[in-house]
């Protein structure tokens, strides 16, 4: 018996254009309806997703590489999980900008988790990953990192020294976790991981672009939530969620020697 229902990729596909629907739509409306569509719509996904991956840890622990990789998401979705609700309440019960606030906190650790998950799942993969791969992956990855920098410390912006420095902690990060990710997508574009494991790494690249873009938008006050740029954002949960809610199949056909490329059986 499942304990966790099979997420389908047409209901996937469904969820990602529905959630494109409704933040047009929103934005339509006006902005306020545009920012209780975004936070509603997060809230949901993100709680059905913490649900879905801390089950997951509690049924099968925390055994060797796979094990802690999987302990670490957990605990990176439930660090954003908690900076999503401390932003949600700052913006509709307080009613003050959530930016900056305790949430980015939640946020910034949350991406240290995130990078000893991708170490840790990536582990087993790496007599299979070519030292000039990883070098050059991680070399674009502080590139990207120090033009951004570079370019976002020439631009005018109302923003505070500090507020500056918050913001690019995001930008700098999130390029960063660009290597991992392509790492884990070479793997998949080469058959070695399946599209369910490569969700938890198309999910990243959401939340990349969603932060170049909310860091722009920010230069002029022009973001709110809601906003277009919030899409990607929340296709990215959705491809947590995917990834997290078909996990269950790779944990029961799961072993210490065949690194969870047992591809047949649950693509």
């Amino acid at each position: 018996m499942k304990i966790i229902p099979k997420f389908s990729r047409s209901i996937f596909v469904s969820l990602c254009g529905i959630i494109a629907i409704i933040i047009m739509l929103s934005n339509y409306s006006g902005q306020q309806d545009a920012v209780l569509a975004s936070s509603f719509l997060n809230l949901a996904i993100t709680t059905i997703l913490v649900i879905t991956s801390a089950t997951l840890l509690v049924k099968y622990g925390v055994r060797g590489n796979f094990g802690k990789a999987w302990a670490c998401f957990v605990s990176f979705v439930v660090l954003w999980f908690v900076a999503e609700r401390i932003w949600m309440v700052f913006e509709l019960v307080y009613q003050t900008d959530p930016w900056p606030s305790p949430a980015d906190f939640f946020w910034l650790t949350g991406y240290l988790l995130y990078f000893a998950f991708t170490a840790f799942y990536l582990r087993p993969f790496k007599d299979i990953i070519s030292a000039k791969l990883a070098v050059f992956t991680s070399g674009f990855a502080i590139i990207l990192a120090g033009s951004i920098a570079y370019y976002m410390a020439l631009q005018e912006s109302y923003l505070s020294h500090s507020d500056m420095l918050l913001g690019l902690a995001y930008p700098i990060l999130d390029s960063l976790s660009l290597a991992p990710i392509a790492l884990g997508l070479i793997l998949f574009a080469r058959g070695q991981v399946n599209f369910v494991l490569a969700c938890l790494f198309f999910g990243m690249i959401g939340f990349v672009v969603a932060d170049f873009g909310f860091l722009f938008l920010n230069l002029d006050d022009n973001y709110h939530t809601g906003h277009a740029i919030d899409i990607p954002y929340l296709w990215a949960y959705a491809f947590f969620l995917f990834g997290t809610a078909n996990y269950t199949q790779i944990f029961r056909i799961r072993n210490q020697e065949n690194r969870f490329e047992n591809q047949d059986k649950f693509k």
